[in-house]
């Protein structure tokens, strides 16, 4: 599940980074807030990651800002038919200090305009950032760096007043969705004496605020409310890493990470609107995190590197703690090939709303039964096989197996829920840690650095994941689609009197397996007025597969004093209707399908220029 994936930059965890997050919990969405523009050298990490990651299930994406220009100032501003784009850096205020900030501002009013949908819903999607580095690098007291960003976004649906015009539910539908985001760190790089040895600390705040409210529109045109919930967290976090090299065979890292988590949280659903409601969430609070680790890497004759740790984190919510071997092998047995190997066990918080979350026993009381959860965990396992076709193709295969286990379920023998099937989203149902699941594959990566003008990045992957629910039996996770290839690839084309212009031409393949679906039962569905779902058939059938084609065109003009790009992409070429999720119609007493974005062409002019 996405949901285990851990986002850091700089060096320590931070927040989703994107905008238009799908819910509580959730590690992706709908645009990423920190653009390519500002990226330096990052990490994705899919597997037995190394002792200093701690708090990740699925993966771990660690990223790093580049610096500004240290020479001179530059500048760039960007149009496009969603909006506008500004972005600066150069030198700042000491001797190699530079600055970095960027902005964008984007409505895709004018794509709707025109017909071009970006979602099912008629509020045209909003959304606005900025990210920022200053990089101040000193002499005895070492470098530091201010860093963060921010983001806001909205969406949402306003129903048909028309009743006559309602089609499906989604007609009679209110939406309103918030979201806000904030990241504001200090990063401070201290080289200790003797030249071997370093001091990296980073101190974090972090802010975020998403609120959903759901109504429905009642045949008298009377707005009845559905669902409402808000969550804000104002994190804290440190972080203080060591590293000594104590010769060229070995070294040696150990840390400490603390985090402060607050959060206010509220969600309320509604049957009767006013009378009858189920107050699911209602926190105002804080808790802490501590974790510290211990790695060591050996370097041993015969080009063998091994790197083996320690990694330990506890929730100070509830004490409930989780101590974490890794153990990674490295062997370069030609000067061309190599063979790794890795496991380690991994944990991960659930979000603070899982835990608070509250539940109406049968005497009315309300409990919170989810205080006490434990943290799922996972035991990572993995063997490669790396080798260089050459000075700039490099091929990759990776066989992986991971055993999920203490994986918070539903507390029922009847039931099929697992925590293993949330992108987002909480339970406030009693949950036990007694699930469990696993995931196999094989992995093959085809990638040509960008020489010659041109490169390519072919992956495939074949894999297969399961998990136990409540009830004791097997299903597909929702994520089992089975298959994954992607291609991407690009060539450049000099042009000009004096090969000065770039045209270039880029390219993106998507084919995956479909996710699971639960079939639904028609008839039971036209009786009771909505969804029912044959739950004899849980998660056994497959979407139709997710297929889709991004491409791109642009053309490059370089003067000395400044340079202009227009550039054409277009995301979902071939307008593919991709399967979101199925429902029943009450309106047309029908089983319909819920589609991803379809064809969205983006039109770019931008200027670079120096002072």
């Amino acid at each position: 599940s996405p949901r285990g994936l851990l986002w850091r930059l700089e060096g320590i965890e931070i927040p989703n980074p994107n905008h238009f997050p799908p819910g509580e919990g959730a590690t992706g969405g709908g645009i990423a807030i920190i653009t390519s523009n500002v990226i330096s050298n990052s990490d994705f990490l899919t597997g037995a990651f190394p002792a200093e990651y701690g708090n990740a299930l699925s993966g771990v994406f660690d990223i790093n800002l580049r610096k500004g220009n240290t020479e001179k100032h530059e500048f760039a501003l960007q149009a496009s038919v969603v909006g506008f784009e500004a972005a600066a850096e150069g030198p700042f205020l000491v001797e190699n200090g530079s600055y970095l900030v960027n902005y964008r501002l984007a409505s895709f009013r004018l794509l709707d305009k025109v017909g071009i949908s970006v979602s099912d819903n008629n509020v045209v999607p909003f959304f606005q950032d900025f990210v920022i580095n200053l990089y101040l690098p000193g002499n005895k007291a070492g470098k530091f760096s201010l860093f963060g960003f921010g983001g806001t976004s909205s969406a949402g649906n306003r129903a048909v007043r028309d009743t006559s015009k309602w089609i499906s539910s989604s007609d009679r539908t209110e939406m309103t969705e918030l979201h806000t985001t904030g990241v504001l760190g200090i990063k401070h790089y201290l080289p200790l004496p003797g030249g071997q040895s370093y001091l990296r600390s980073v101190v974090l705040a972090s802010y975020e605020n998403n609120s959903v409210d759901l109504a429905y529109l009642e045949d008298e045109l009377i707005v009845k409310n559905i669902h409402n919930s808000t969550s804000a967290y104002l994190n804290y976090r440190f972080s203080s890493l060591l590293h000594h090299k104590f010769s060229s065979l070995h070294s040696l890292r150990c840390g400490v990470i603390a985090g402060s988590l607050g959060s206010d949280v509220f969600g309320v659903a509604y049957d009767d609107y006013p009378e009858d409601r189920e107050i699911y969430v209602d926190y105002n609070g804080r808790a802490g995190t501590m974790q510290a680790y211990v790695q060591h890497q050996l370097r041993l004759p015969g080009n063998i590197e091994i790197n083996s740790g320690l990694h330990g984190l506890v929730f100070l919510l509830n004490s409930n703690y989780s101590v974490e071997p890794r153990l990674g092998f490295k062997w370069r047995f030609s000067s061309n090939q190599s063979l790794n190997a890795g496991v380690g066990l991994h944990s991960r918080i659930e979000p603070l709303s899982m835990y608070m979350a509250s539940y109406t026993e049968l005497d009315g009381s309300i409990s919170q039964p989810n205080r006490d959860l434990d943290l799922a965990r996972a035991w990572h396992n993995i063997l490669g096989y790396n080798v260089f076709l050459g000075r700039d193709i490099h091929l990759m295969a990776e066989v992986y197996y991971q055993y999920l286990y203490n994986v918070p379920i539903e507390d029922s023998a009847e039931s099929q829920e697992s925590i293993v099937n949330y992108s987002s989203g909480i339970s406030n149902h009693p949950l036990s840690n007694d699930g469990t699941g696993w995931n196999y594959g094989l992995e093959l990566t085809l990638e040509k650095f960008f020489t010659s003008n041109y490169y390519f990045l072919i992956t495939g992957s074949l894999f297969n994941s399961k998990y136990v629910a409540g009830d004791g039996k097997t299903y597909n996770t929702l994520y089992n689609g089975n298959y994954i290839s992607n291609f991407l690839g690009g060539k450049e084309f000099h042009m000009g009197k004096n090969k000065q212009d770039i045209f270039g031409v880029n390219a993106r393949l998507l084919v995956k397996g479909g996710n699971r679906l639960t079939p639904i039962l028609l008839e039971e569905s036209r009786e009771e007025g909505h969804t029912v779902y044959d739950r004899d058939k849980w998660l056994d059938e497959k979407a139709r597969d997710y297929f889709r084609l991004d491409a791109g065109i642009s053309y490059r003009h370089n003067k000395t004093a400044y340079s202009w790009i227009v550039s054409i992409d277009i995301q979902n070429l071939t307008n593919r209707k991709n399967i979101y999720q199925s429902f029943y119609n009450e309106e047309t007493g029908k089983i319909e399908n819920l589609y991803l974005q379809g064809i969205i062409p983006i039109f770019n002019f931008r200027i670079e220029f120096g002072l």
